[in-house]
């Protein structure tokens, strides 16, 4: 499945009137993983700014706004493991 397809996708299993149910969470999800890498990183200059906030274990993100990717604001805040244990599946 190239890009394009998972994109539309993946806004098709997101993209309601209501919030999606957990299945079409996890479909999303799984359908996000087909494209992307495991692992994602962020090179920054070392400036105090940047160790300040390494130093106190600080993550700066941008505004959703800012985004230029589709999947960058796709970002899931867990309170228990039942979606974690579903995306490990």
């Amino acid at each position: 499945m190239d890009r394009s397809n998972c994109v539309a996708e993946y806004f098709a299993l997101l993209n309601k009137p209501n919030l999606p149910s957990p299945d079409e969470f996890r479909d999303a999800v799984k359908v996000k993983n087909k494209i992307h890498p495991s692992r994602l990183y962020r090179y920054q200059g070392c400036t105090l700014y940047a160790l300040g906030n390494f130093e106190k274990s600080l993550l700066w993100l941008s505004a959703p706004g800012d985004f230029n990717d589709p999947f960058d604001c796709s970002l899931s805040v867990f309170e228990d493991d039942s979606y974690r244990r579903s995306i490990r599946e």
